[in-house]
């Protein structure tokens, strides 16, 4: 208990904890749960404090993805039955981002299903609706399109997007349990990508 309580007055002292320490915090029991969710919560209330902002997200296209990632219900390697349509149109997505607004999203993120953005209609048809839905509506706009070229990142920048959303699911080491299509260093290239376009990741 001692050890937590001192690590997490390490942090609200404006300090970094070590590889070693995060791992021990990873790992406490189940009894110290509770002290270290209370101590994160401290954590949370001095640099955050108690503000929130919502993001909504609308699925711009599903299913059918090439990808063979396990924990995924958009995969065309599994029979999910999950909803499947290609990129929604310009107005859909347009009039879900006006919706999500009036009801309080500060943000709005297109997501789609797919390896990426490899028809260029797609991808350009993305840049055009976040950009106005970005300059007409006044919200930030977000993306999570799979791999992502640093050309594409930087369309996105342009569009006015400033934060992209990809997962690194696992561990790199655990990462070929889960996924056999695309590498671990390929999900690490697009967020470098992104950020090499300015994106925040």
């Amino acid at each position: 208990m001692q050890k937590i309580i001192a690590l997490a007055e390490k942090v609200l002292n404006g300090q970094d904890i070590t590889k070693e320490e995060a791992e021990f915090l990873i790992n406490v029991s189940d009894d110290d749960t509770m002290l270290l969710l209370a101590m994160a919560d401290k954590i949370r209330q001095k640099y955050a404090g108690d503000a929130v902002d919502c993001c909504a997200i609308i699925n711009g296209r599903s299913g059918k993805c090439s990808e063979n990632c396990k924990f995924c219900a958009q995969s065309a390697h599994y029979h999910t039955g999950v909803k499947e349509y290609g990129l929604l149109s310009e107005e859909e997505i347009f009039n879900a981002a006006k919706k999500a607004k009036e009801a309080g999203a500060v943000r709005f993120s297109i997501v789609t299903s797919g390896r990426g953005q490899s028809k260029a209609d797609d991808f350009e048809n993305i840049c055009r609706t976040l950009k106005r839905i970005k300059e007409e509506l006044h919200i930030e706009v977000c993306a999570s399109l799979g791999i992502l070229t640093v050309e594409q990142a930087k369309e996105l920048r342009k569009a006015g997007v400033t934060r992209y959303h990809s997962n690194l699911e696992t561990a790199g080491s655990n990462f070929p349990n889960i996924c056999s299509t695309h590498t671990y260093a390929d999900k690490f290239v697009t967020i470098k990508n992104a950020q090499a376009a300015g994106l925040r990741v």
